[in-house]
């Protein structure tokens, strides 16, 4: 490898993908919404069921809160020259999931497609050695599963990405 064209290249690259949708916030200010308010009136007009409502709404906010859980609001990718790729899932209660791959492992990142019955999505995905290499198998390591961004993000995402850990860009 020159050294000079070395130089030139970046070492570090970044990429957030966010999903907080509209809708995701909609649904959590009315949820939050429905259950101050079914609360309050079961103050004032329903004495008598007020332990009936305080429960319906506690097992109305835990399945609310467990479904939010698993709701994820941003997947980040972290590239770094000589060393390798970090993926960052974040999820919208505040929990974070971090996977690294070394960059030993990695032979290239490629857009591919998955078609369904009738649509057709595009995801980026990293190529990893895997043993027995005689017979060049490669693992696929998806990526931006939760967020999908289009297909015009995954090919400027690729291009950073390879600028960053391979030594041509395609």
């Amino acid at each position: 490898m020159d050294v000079g064209k070395d130089l030139n290249r970046p070492s570090v690259f970044e990429y957030v993908q966010h999903n907080l949708s509209s809708s995701l916030k909609i649904i959590c200010c009315l949820s939050a919404t429905v259950l101050f308010l079914s609360a309050a009136v079961s103050l004032i007009f329903l004495e008598g069921m007020l332990m009936t409502t305080l429960a319906a709404n506690g097992i109305f906010y835990i399945f609310i809160s467990g479904a939010l859980s698993f709701t994820v609001s941003q997947e980040k990718i972290l590239v770094i020259r000589s060393m390798g790729l970090q993926i960052q899932t974040s999820y919208l209660l505040g929990q974070e999931k971090t996977n690294f791959i070394p960059q030993q492992k990695i032979v290239d990142i490629v857009i591919n497609e998955a078609i369904s019955m009738h649509k057709v999505s595009y995801y980026l995905a990293v190529l990893l050695k895997t043993e027995g290499e005689e017979y060049h198998n490669f693992e696929v390591k998806p990526l931006f599963t939760n967020t999908m961004p289009p297909l015009t993000v995954l090919k400027e995402v690729r291009r950073g990405c390879q600028e960053v850990l391979l030594d041509e860009v395609s």
